[in-house]
């Protein structure tokens, strides 16, 4: 059954790395380099921190960035050890890929998605139609 949670672990992960192209998409006036990076389907790391400047720019949003962005870190570190274990520091992540921890995460990830979401409904709400909140130059 051990494969079965580390499936499930990794397929968090990638709903994750998903979600945040498809916020991505979302954001007006992204630039060329996050567009870049969105059409070419890569570097997820820089699309989360990229998207996430322009996420902080929204009224009253910083908390709920840094919840998304260290939960989309999380689902990445224990994908990326899933599949390359390289050392033995990273041995805690073990714990992700059992079954109390992939259940964990697939309860944490119902909270995170609906974040995500919420986060999307936000930007397509700002896409432009007002002036930057006050003391926030755009991105």
């Amino acid at each position: 059954h051990s494969r079965l949670y580390l499936a499930s672990s990794s397929l968090l992960a990638a709903a994750s790395e998903a979600a945040w192209f498809n916020l991505a998409r979302s954001v007006p006036d992204r630039g060329a380099k996050l567009t870049s990076l969105v059409d070419a389907g890569r570097d997820v790391s820089e699309v989360i921190r990229l998207t996430s400047q322009h996420l902080n720019a929204l009224p009253r949003s910083q908390a709920l960035v840094t919840e998304v962005v260290a939960q989309a870190h999380l689902f990445r570190d224990i994908r990326n050890y899933a599949l390359h274990p390289v050392d033995d520091n990273d041995k805690d992540r073990e714990a992700w890929l059992t079954e109390s921890g992939a259940t964990l995460l697939a309860i944490a990830g119902r909270r995170y998605f609906v974040r995500l979401s919420e986060l999307q409904v936000r930007l397509a709400g700002s896409d432009g139609a007002d002036s930057e909140p006050d003391g926030v130059e755009a991105l």
